[in-house]
């Protein structure tokens, strides 16, 4: 039992650490997936919206101390029971979420595996036994390495996380593993592969009984053919019974504000093209638009276009125009296409014929003429 346990204890506080590690390495977009689990229990708060990205790297940092200390047997006695409750915690919100069908990922290992709130929730299950047998055990468990040097160790993780945390949240994730990253062709990816799986819809008939009065419900293969003088039509509905694959981008539009789709033409275009990716503009750093325009000017000095991106409507892409002599374009894209696209508010990505060339958060502008000529 002493070595099962030894093992359980290692696997549970590996898979913490890499659960962290993935989501600290995206804690914006984490914390976009936390807006969502507010907004569905009706917690969308203004103050707690307004943290969600310092939550997010929070419980970040806190699993992957919690890992490095379990894998440690460091402190087991308080360690367990923070797992414990945290298991609790995090077992209720994904069963409820697989059982009222809240949200369709639950972003326990970000956008790298993907899991749907059941696959989440029968893992959870698994970690909570798991985890009540450490804690059982808890007073049992003799920590691997002497105390202080665990505890330096521990330590270490919490301010590597933190810093890690903080450098991406500043810059860009370092692993992107979204559709959007560098070296992918937006076109290429709003195709389905051949043997893609396909919808199944089916027709749902409502008819009169004649009899009863009653409007009820039949498909073709349930209808009674051998009393259709008994029935009267009513209406027919078209039912989704079973999803089918969607292609890996599915929400990307350019439209102009006239409504115009021009978003053929932007990936089509076989000259290099700087997009600057700003869902929200009145959350846009201010700082960052200053920085962009200037980016944007180099830009068009050097011969190379430049347009962006906002889910914001035309009243106040023009103010802000005005206001700080923006030199480029915009059109209007989905906000959660542009959240997706870069985790930086206002981003720059470099698009050619629809291949994603470079993507920068506004902190780490290149020079236009550098990195289209490939200098380094």
């Amino acid at each position: 039992m002493k070595y099962i346990t030894l093992i359980l204890r290692i696997l549970t506080g590996a898979l913490f650490i890499f659960s962290g590690i993935i989501k600290a390495n995206d804690p914006l977009g984490f914390g976009y997936k936390l807006e969502e689990y507010f907004v569905e229990f009706g917690m969308d708060w203004d103050w707690l919206l307004s943290i969600k990205t310092f939550l997010a790297s929070a419980i970040c940092v806190f699993e992957v101390v919690l890992g490095v200390a379990l894998i440690l047997g460091y402190k087991m006695v308080a360690v367990t029971w923070l797992s414990l409750i945290m298991m609790i915690f995090f077992t209720i919100l994904t069963g409820a979420s697989a059982i009222f069908d809240i949200v369709r990922t639950c972003g326990c290992f970000g956008d790298a595996i993907p899991l749907t709130p059941w696959q989440s929730f029968y893992k959870d299950l698994i970690l909570d036994a798991v985890i009540l047998l450490l804690f059982i055990k808890r007073k049992e468990i003799k920590p691997l390495l002497p105390e202080k040097i665990s505890a330096g160790i521990v330590l270490l993780s919490l301010v590597a996380t933190v810093y890690f945390t903080v450098y991406v949240t500043r810059h860009l994730p370092v692993w992107d593993f979204r559709p959007y990253k560098v070296g992918n062709n937006i076109p290429e990816l709003m195709k389905l592969p051949p043997n893609a799986k396909q919808p199944v819809y089916e027709n749902i008939l409502y008819y009169k009984n004649k009899n009863t009065g009653e409007v009820e419900e039949f498909t073709e293969q349930n209808y009674p053919w051998d009393d259709e003088e008994n029935y009267e039509f009513v209406d027919r509905e078209t039912k989704l019974i079973e999803e089918g694959d969607e292609p890996k981008i599915h929400d990307f539009n350019i439209l102009t504000e006239d409504g115009f789709d021009i978003t053929e033409d932007i990936l089509n275009d076989p000259e290099p093209i700087f997009v600057v990716i700003m869902y929200d503009l009145n959350l846009t750093n201010v700082e960052g638009l200053k920085k962009v325009n200037t980016f944007a000017q180099e830009c068009y000095n050097n011969g190379y276009n430049i347009i962006a991106l906002t889910a914001t409507g035309f009243e106040k892409i023009n103010e802000l125009k005005e206001k700080y002599n923006l030199v480029f374009d915009f059109y209007n894209t989905d906000e959660v296409t542009l959240k997706t696209i870069v985790r930086s508010n206002p981003g720059v990505i470099l698009l050619k014929q629809g291949t994603i060339e470079g993507k920068w958060s506004f902190r780490d502008l290149p020079e236009p003429g550098k990195i289209l000529n490939n200098e380094k």
